[in-house]
């Protein structure tokens, strides 16, 4: 950044109070939790070098920044992926001015592991490798490969998989995933293995299973048959037999599982390029009994689709290429399930977008709701209609023609602004903004499954920013330019109304200098290494290390350099 937007020694005091209190008004009416400096700090001092500088304190881009004297931080490294060190997670690591403080990376290690000769999923499955992190509330370590029998491999030579993991993790408790690839997928559930990672893993497999049959009624045509939780497959695929039955299998470590989620059987169609129409049935519980039985699933009778135009405009009326429209509906519901619709396609130059949907077999109309996501960088929002009638036996367009079910139109984005300030209330220029949203506008009636697009912007001179966001509830990640002598800052909860919010004024906090090394496990200095500071955010077992864990606040970000060495500003730890 430059020095004119560090500093701003010429104006006055009763200035900087005015400029300040003017978006008062405005930001009462707002966020909470919003900082507003009613009387400014005095401005940073200026310095050339370290020497400009009080003791216990460096020049940074022009502005003496603290040294940290102490301070405990959750470091993650990432480095290169040419680089003999792997990504390493340091729980606490503290800094001083006082020593080096050196990180270690982790060096790479390479494993293999196998199953007993005649396992199904031998050289034919997918492989998940799962270490839990020791970064409270960070994801979990992930390694995955796809396993393989090359088809030349000499006879007699056992087949095995391998990956490169952190040397940390050898001796941790591990879980390996082995899912089948086709055809291993139609006898064989996937599997969970756990065990002590070593460098060499000879896994076991446990067949106890329970096992789920049913019969389909009012099929036509091949379907598949499995098992989900929380949207995962958690049995065999298993291929609906010529009498209609079915019997999958699901491995007791799932069905048995404390924070198992509910578990559903789910019949799609087989060998079509859709993987929809799909039953699903109402969560099912395992008993005493290793088989159950589910008993008839009533699949509706289904027609043939026709396609049906969408055409999609903006507030001007003018097409929006590249939008993602998605139709859904029901098709039939009992007490064994529902069958459910979904079609999705892109509009084209002209805005349309064509679909093959289901009409009512009665020739009555079926009743879809329709989601529109504009493309990214769009200034519109994402769009949701309800009960649009689909009649397969009228054509407004005339014969030949494709029928227009409906004309849709897309919302302008909702403004979010503020300006963002230093702790010495000096305006900052450069800031990278990136806008998550975290939940839906509860008044708008597109569900939480409808994904905005994150919203992103850079800060003018004067500090100001301007971004064109879905209303809902956002995560804010203020990320300064490198080597700025200002820290990163993330705020939660921040609520953008339907039409523009102002945020007044954005106070980073006040920062301090931390200096360092990465080293490698030989010693050897490392560069160009992602050097990652977290804020731990959760507190016991469930926010930490649950599936609904509260993840880290990324506090600070650098990169070694050509030396190993690093420095960057973080957040005065209070």
């Amino acid at each position: 950044m430059s020095l004119s937007g560090l500093f701003s020694f010429a104006l006055p005091v009763t200035a900087r109070q005015a400029r300040i209190l003017a978006p008062f008004s405005l930001v009462l009416g707002l966020l909470g939790g919003c900082k507003i400096n009613a009387v400014a700090t005095p401005p940073p001092t200026a310095c050339v070098k370290d020497i400009d500088c009080g003791g216990g304190a460096s020049c940074t881009n022009g502005t003496c920044i603290p040294r940290s004297a102490g301070g405990s931080w959750a470091i993650e490294l990432l480095p290169t992926s040419d680089s003999p060190a792997a990504q390493t997670q340091l729980a606490a690591v503290n800094f001083s001015n006082g020593q080096a403080n050196v990180l270690t990376a982790d060096a790479k290690v390479t494993i293999t592991g196998d199953l007993p000769e005649g396992e199904a999923l031998i050289g034919h499955s997918h492989v998940i490798l799962t270490v839990q992190t020791p970064i409270p509330g960070h994801a979990d370590l992930q390694f995955q490969t796809d396993w393989l029998t090359p088809v030349m491999q000499m006879q007699g030579s056992p087949s095995q998989f391998s990956l490169t993991v952190p040397a940390s993790t050898i001796g941790s408790n591990a879980t390996f995933l082995l899912s089948g690839l086709s055809p291993a997928d139609v006898a064989q559930p996937p599997e969970n293995i756990q065990t002590k990672l070593a460098t060499v893993n000879h896994l076991m497999i446990d067949h106890a299973s329970h096992y789920v049959n049913g019969t389909i009624a009012n099929t036509s045509g091949a379907f598949v048959a499995h098992a989900l939780s929380g949207g995962q497959v958690v049995s065999n695929n298993f291929k609906v037999q010529s009498d209609n039955t079915f019997r999958i299998a699901i491995p007791d470590q799932v069905a048995f599982a404390p924070s198992q989620q509910p578990i559903t059987i789910e019949v799609v169609p087989s060998g079509s390029q859709y993987s929809s129409p799909r039953f699903t049935t109402p969560p099912i519980t395992f008993g005493i009994n290793r088989e159950i039985n589910i008993g008839t699933l009533n699949l509706p009778a289904i027609g043939f689709a026709a396609l049906f135009r969408f055409k999609v405009a903006g507030p001007d009326q003018k097409p929006v290429f590249g939008a993602i429209v998605r139709a859904h509906t029901v098709l039939a519901s009992d007490e064994s399930g529902s069958s459910e619709l979904v079609r999705d396609g892109t509009t084209d130059a002209n805005g349309n977008v064509d679909l093959p949907l289901l009409p009512a077999l009665n020739g009555g109309n079926q009743i879809y709701d329709v989601s529109v996501i504009p493309p990214a960088g769009s200034a519109f929002g994402v769009s949701c209609t309800s009960g649009i009638a689909i009649n397969g036996g009228q054509n407004p367009g005339g014969a030949g023609t494709t029928p227009v079910a409906a004309q849709l139109s897309l919302p302008p984005k909702a403004t979010l602004s503020g300006t963002i300030f230093s702790a010495a209330g000096q305006a900052v220029s450069g800031v990278a903004i990136a806008a998550t949203r975290t939940a839906v506008d509860p008044t708008s009636n597109c569900g939480s499954s409808i994904v905005a697009a994150s919203a992103s912007g850079i800060s003018n001179p004067d500090g100001s920013f301007q971004l064109m966001v879905d209303p809902g509830t956002y995560r804010l990640d203020f990320d300064p330019p490198a080597g700025a002598a200002v820290p990163r800052l993330t705020q939660v909860g921040v609520v953008v109304m339907s039409s523009s919010t102002s945020m007044g004024s954005v106070d980073l906090p006040s920062g301090e200098l931390i200096m360092g090394q990465v080293h490698a496990s030989d010693g050897s200095r490392l560069p160009s290494v992602d050097v990652r500071f977290f804020r731990l955010a959760c507190s016991g077992a469930d926010q930490c290390y649950g599936p609904t864990r509260v993840e880290p606040i990324l506090s600070a970000e650098t990169h070694s350099d050509a030396n190993g060495a690093f420095q960057v500003v973080v957040p005065v730890q209070q």
